[in-house]
């Protein structure tokens, strides 16, 4: 009988730490959440003091890490994302995630070539990732190589046909190269596929002021001032229609 009332002693003690850890991690989980829908909802500040507070008690938890440094991205905080993506990578080295957004990161600190070999990371990884490429491509164009990045646009645009960004950034690279009639191509099948795109708009507005096509570019600055109330936008707007001589 004493040794009974040991097992059951024993068993009970057991489910009691079970229902603990359950506990736990149901909290856990619920932190998560919370912080998760602050992020997704641009909440950054607040997504940040929640990652905080989980990574305080998670120090392993690359995802934790990872989702902060997708909100310090996000406010523009690029350095601290890049210290956030270098812990989730020494936590999870195979998380493509991870490499991509540094690579955004460093691309957005203008250090191109850190870029190119993150996302060249995250793309070997995840090799059916459209941004990863169309990412790349525009680190490619920084440096100035314009056959490699319209590569990744091309591989980007292969995986996911109606990806306006890739478009747009294909237009942007024949462009720098001279090729202003295949860029104008792109540049009209990103505004089909993202009709609000001010920047598509914008650049072919420029590509048809210097092929002496006023008519269009004044045409696709006033779609630009119908479009947004941006303060920065109807200013760039305005004045190129002045220059243009529009009334």
């Amino acid at each position: 009988m004493a040794f009974n009332r040991k097992i059951t002693f024993i068993i009970s003690m057991l489910l009691a730490l079970a229902i603990l850890q359950a506990g736990c991690t149901l909290a856990s989980s619920s932190s998560m959440d919370a912080a998760n829908d602050a992020l997704l909802h641009g909440d950054y500040q607040k997504a940040i003091a929640a990652y905080d507070e989980i990574i305080a008690k998670q120090t392993d938890n690359a995802t934790a890490y990872i989702n902060r440094g997708k909100a310090y991205f996000n406010l523009g905080d690029y350095a601290r994302a890049i210290t956030d993506l270098d812990k989730a990578i020494e936590l999870d080295p195979e998380h493509a995630e991870a490499y991509s957004i540094r690579g955004y990161s460093y691309s957005k600190l203008e250090d191109y070539p850190l870029a190119v070999a993150d996302l060249s990371k995250a793309i070997e990884l995840e090799p059916e990732k459209a941004d990863y490429y169309n990412t790349r491509g525009t680190a490619y164009i920084d440096l100035g190589d314009l056959p490699k990045a319209i590569a990744d646009f091309d591989k980007a645009i292969e995986l996911q046909p109606d990806y306006a960004p890739a478009f747009y950034n294909r237009a942007s690279a024949y462009s720098t190269g001279g090729m202003q009639e295949i860029a104008l191509e792109d540049l009209d099948q990103a505004i089909q596929l993202d009709p609000g795109m001010l920047q598509a708009y914008s650049l072919r507005a420029s590509i048809y002021t210097n092929m002496d096509q006023k008519d269009k570019a004044i045409a696709d600055y006033q779609k630009i001032l119908e479009m947004s109330d941006d303060p920065t936008w109807q200013a760039y707007a305005r004045q190129n229609l002045e220059l243009l001589g529009a009334k």
